[in-house]
């Protein structure tokens, strides 16, 4: 029912909120996507180790949550959420559910149309994949998947085909292969697209 969706868009909401508060006192000069929601007028934690023991506590009603926002059609909180959450899983080295999460985030990205969005989730995923030992499907889903083709359309190109690169730069590193690509790329944009087929092709290569 209408009443129901918005009862779940309210609690989704809230959740984002907190997630987000929680994750600017643990790690404050780290980016976050802008989602437009207020902050939380009271949060259960006031400085950083707070923060991080109420993440420790509620975070697989985290995880839950992003999958209740994708059954809901909320993709953007759905995106948004798993996004702020991997900070704490890549901290907690918790690849399971960082994997989980951002699989549904994926689709969630994708479905919006956004090509940053799904830009930086497969960024997120393909970190996720290569700190829990599955290369192969970080090439599949960062490499050959359509990460690099939201870097063409994306609104802030350049940072999104520089994550590209960076994507492809992990994977390869991860893969034990040497890589020439710098990590900060300051080619001209219609170079990269160049480097990044140079590198898929050197991944199908071996």
């Amino acid at each position: 029912s209408d009443d129901r969706e918005a009862a779940v868009r309210r609690l989704v909401e809230h959740f984002v909120a907190l997630t987000l508060a929680a994750d600017e006192l643990a790690e404050p000069h780290r980016f976050r996507p802008a989602t437009g929601l207020p902050a939380p007028s009271a949060a259960p934690f006031s400085d950083a180790e707070g923060a991080l023991a109420w993440l420790g506590a509620q975070w697989p009603g985290l995880a839950d949550i992003v999958d209740s926002a994708a059954r809901y059609r909320l993709n953007d909180r759905c995106w948004q959420l798993a996004f702020v959450l991997r900070a704490f899983f890549f901290r907690e080295k918790l690849f399971e559910p960082w994997i989980r999460t951002h699989e549904r985030a994926l689709e969630a990205a994708r479905a919006t149309g956004d090509p940053s969005a799904t830009g930086m989730i497969l960024n997120n995923l393909g970190m996720a994949y290569i700190e829990s030992g599955r290369v192969d499907d970080a090439v599949a889903d960062v490499v050959n998947g359509d990460g690099l083709e939201a870097g063409r359309v994306a609104p802030d190109r350049h940072f999104a085909e520089e994550r590209g690169v960076q994507s492809l730069l992990n994977v390869r590193v991860g893969a034990g292969r040497v890589c020439a690509l710098p990590f900060r790329v300051q080619q001209p944009l219609d170079s990269l697209h160049d480097l990044l087929a140079a590198g898929q092709e050197s991944i199908e290569e071996r």
